[in-house]
């Protein structure tokens, strides 16, 4: 890859441009809910969450020395062991061990778990015994597109009153999410890879592990649905450095590509890697906004207008008041 924009102190540098480093701003993900997950860091850089520690503590927690095994073994059981990303995770923890994260109450909806409903914690952590790569492949023969079931139990409740309605619309927005379709399209990463121009598909197509919300499959795990692109709809990227990027091997050689962050490919080396990020956990998502990679959306509702407008998906006013409760209620 050439044609880096070049900076002495955050950009490549040198007669060929491959000097230096370059500088992205990327948010922390969650330390909570690691169980889950099939991939590590944004760009899934990372092999295991052993490899991780090990990494973090000598980088930028700058150790002077690899930290011993056993500290590590003690760093990634609280975390959480993860088979799905490495077995040796969990060579001598217990799987299901680490920290849960999800909402166990709402403002105006109350106790989460009441009725019938399965939010919080608990819950959350009953479904770690079950994870299994790939559990729910939506391009396998068994997917099942209503990934979240925590509010069905509340589908049938009837009554005017504030709390009754907060729950009503928590089941409606679960709906929303499940079930509304729209046609996927341009999403290197998954129209390529299924080598379909077109996918119809849901909220649940990426993000489809039950009652979790991440991508439970290492196949397809990093997209690019186009936040790091300079300019994406409903986002604020206007802080971030611009990066153009020119592919000059392979299928992609003369086409220029015009990025706030190089993504997967700062991994790879490849072109068609350029601006793909992992799928993340939806669990606890009301806690950690801004929202994206890059924290271009600061509000639950700037995400679901970007993802609205992205995909042409159409939803009511009323559809996105729901989806945004359902997603804050996670």
């Amino acid at each position: 890859m050439t044609g880096i924009r070049s900076n002495p102190n955050t950009g490549l540098t040198g007669s060929n441009g491959t000097e230096g480093f370059l500088s992205f701003y990327r948010r922390p993900l969650p330390s909570t809910n690691l169980g889950f997950i099939t991939g590590i860091m944004w760009d899934t850089r990372e092999p295991s969450l052993f490899h991780q520690a090990m990494d973090a503590t000598l980088g930028h927690a700058q150790a002077a020395r690899s930290p011993a095994t056993p500290l590590i073994n003690q760093i990634v059981s609280f975390e959480g062991c993860n088979y799905a990303m490495d077995p040796n995770d969990c060579n001598i923890i217990t799987p299901g061990n680490g920290v849960f994260t999800a909402q166990s109450a709402d403002t105006n909806a109350g106790d989460l778990t009441d009725g019938g409903a399965t939010g919080g914690p608990v819950n959350l952590y009953q479904n770690m015994n079950n994870f299994i790569l790939g559990l729910n492949d939506p391009f396998g023969q068994s997917f099942n597109p209503a990934v979240f079931n925590t509010y069905d139990a509340w589908s049938k409740l009837t009554g005017v009153d504030p709390q009754t309605q907060a729950r009503l619309a928590l089941y409606r927005g679960e709906q929303v999410f499940n079930n509304v379709q729209f046609k996927i399209t341009g999403v290197p990463g998954l129209n390529d890879v299924q080598g379909k121009d077109l996918i119809t598909g849901t909220c649940s197509t990426c993000h489809n592990n039950p009652n979790v919300g991440n991508h439970s499959s290492v196949v397809n795990m990093t997209v690019d649905i186009g936040v790091t692109d300079a300019s994406p709809p409903n986002l604020d990227v206007s802080g971030l450095p611009v990066f153009t990027v020119a592919c000059t091997a392979g299928p992609l050689a003369g086409k220029q590509f015009t990025v706030t962050d190089l993504g997967v490919a700062m991994v790879t080396g490849q072109c068609a890697d350029i601006g793909k990020t992992k799928i993340p956990i939806i669990r606890g998502i009301a806690g950690r906004s801004p929202y994206f990679h890059n924290g271009g959306a600061p509000e639950i509702t700037n995400l679901i207008d970007f993802y609205n407008q992205r995909f042409n998906i159409g939803l009511t006013q009323q559809q996105k008041d729901d989806l945004a409760v359902f997603l804050e209620s996670l």
